[in-house]
């Protein structure tokens, strides 16, 4: 069984209005009609590769109204029909019931598509929440919006763009339902109608003119009093590294839509891995993550852990001098290879022995507001093995948390005092087939009805200082979002036409 499969080459990199076409798609064809917050319909995802490099930031995927959602918490999770809302089918562990749900159709594939990594299967997220399925730890409170711990989407019609080729393909395998056996008259009718939907045009918005407002939702000196915590437990060889973060939010205007926000950061900060997941729960996600969770492809497994930052400088002097300074700390390098060490333990436990490798190490990239330094850790799954495996045997990701993991995790839940929600989880795409790719939910906005969270934070070692790492903290969120959603950013390099802050 083939997919209909029909070339188109719209406009190049207008993906908002891609979102805002699909979503029309959607609803015209019998989905939920858009939420305010939102901007289009539920079940609306894009993930969009908007900033080009080697092996990343080429595949934009687009797609909206999902045959079965795979929602819930931890204990209790569901896989819930998309027309009907019956529940179909119900786990308590996430990573299991996603495979489950993939599996049903793990033999959909097409020749046709091989340049393509995505060829259908789910979109969605696992929520810091999902740890819990890994690990025995005390449960989370209620979310702060009451969001699941994981959600995914379960989709068979899609647009897929090469960005570095400039042209796409509209895909459909034309299911029914989920289990279902696959249409392929339905497929052609929805390819077409996705297409006119398309070709009708829609233009991006480029985010100006919004207003936020992030405010921390920290003073400084409690986040003094949790450093020293941290530092003491480092002290007392409870721990190596921890990873302390914090909300930021603003009440949200009704412009400020998840649609605006995701235009916007697109535009002013562009990522590898920037998203919009539009759930059909109370809170939609639009990210600008730079980072790496996970990538496999037919068994190889690569992860890319980030651990070190600097800001962007003022002029281009100071910015080749903190890279520098980055590229040379031997404290960053310390946070870094713990990190590495703990990806490298979580792999073994999954992978063919002998196989986990460190080809790339202490590499120092330059996004829009600051350096970042990551590593790279790749691996060969056991024979069988699936790609959900080793993002749950890894899960959370290790830059979120610290090490050791659990040690971590524990102290952290005692010191932030209120559930992380979908931050520090994973989001991304998984195929039929168990190929996936996923980012780190950082850089990454929640948007309520009626509120937007960001949250923000960094790794604590035995030598860190509690100003340095507040003011770095901060460099992660109020400069690059108002930037995104007001078209400012006058105090930037790039803004001046320097162009250190391109990346």
């Amino acid at each position: 069984m083939e997919p209909a499969i029909q070339q188109w080459s719209g406009a190049n990199e207008a993906v908002g209005g891609w979102v805002r076409a699909v979503s029309a798609w959607a609803v015209a064809a019998g989905a939920s009609p858009p939420r305010a917050e939102v901007g289009g319909a539920p079940g609306v995802a894009c993930l969009d590769s908007s900033r080009r490099g080697v092996g990343q930031g080429r595949w934009t995927f687009v797609t909206a109204r999902p045959l079965a959602i795979v929602k819930g918490r931890v204990g209790d999770v569901q896989i819930i029909d998309g027309s009907s809302g019956r529940v179909l089918d119900r786990g308590s562990d996430p990573f299991a019931l996603l495979q489950r749900a993939l599996d049903e159709h793990r033999g959909l594939t097409s020749e046709a598509l091989r340049e393509v990594p995505f060829q259908g299967g789910a979109l969605g997220v696992f929520g810091y929440g999902c740890r819990l399925a890994v690990e025995s730890l005390q449960a989370d409170p209620p979310a702060r919006w009451g969001e699941p711990d994981v959600w995914w989407g379960l989709y068979d019609t899609f647009l897929a763009w090469d960005g570095l080729a400039g042209r796409g393909v509209l895909v459909s395998w034309g299911l029914r339902r989920w289990g279902g056996a696959p249409d392929p008259g339905l497929a052609r009718r929805r390819v077409r109608a996705l297409a006119e939907h398309l070709d009708r045009g829609a233009t991006s918005m480029d985010g100006r003119g919004l207003e936020v407002g992030l405010t921390p939702g920290w003073e400084r000196e409690r986040y003094a009093s949790a450093f020293q915590r941290i530092q003491e437990g480092i002290a007392a060889g409870e721990l190596y590294q921890g990873c302390l973060t914090y909300p930021m939010r603003a009440e949200r205007a009704p412009e400020v839509t998840a649609l605006a926000l995701f235009d916007g950061l697109r535009r002013w900060s562009p990522a590898p891995y920037g998203a919009l997941l539009a759930t059909d729960g109370p809170v939609s996600l639009v990210s600008s993550s730079p980072e790496r969770f996970m990538r496999v492809r037919g068994g190889q497994v690569t992860v890319r852990p980030m651990k070190g930052t600097r800001p962007r400088g003022r002029d281009r002097a100071e910015d080749r001098a903190l890279r520098r300074e980055l590229e040379r700390s031997v404290k960053d390098r310390a946070e870094n290879i713990m990190i590495v060490d703990l990806m490298r333990n979580d792999l073994g436990r999954v992978c063919r022995l002998g196989s986990v490798q460190v080809p790339r190490i202490f590499t120092v990239e330059s996004y829009q507001t600051v350096h970042q330094m990551t590593s790279t850790v790749q691996a060969e799954l056991k024979e069988g093995g699936h790609g959900l495996e080793a993002a749950r045997a890894c899960f959370p990701p290790g830059s979120m948390t610290g090490a050791p993991k659990v040690q971590a995790m524990k102290l952290l839940a005692e010191l932030e005092g209120a559930p992380r929600g979908y931050y520090a989880g994973a989001l991304g795409w998984v195929g039929w087939g168990g190929d996936l790719e996923l980012s780190v939910v950082i850089r990454t906005a929640l948007v309520s009805a009626r509120e937007i969270a960001w949250h923000v934070g960094g790794g604590i070692v035995a030598d860190s200082e509690p100003g340095a790492e507040w003011d770095e903290s901060l460099a992660k969120c109020p400069e690059p979002l108002r930037r995104a959603v007001t078209g400012r950013g006058q105090g930037s390099p790039s803004a001046r036409g320097e162009g250190v802050g391109s990346g």
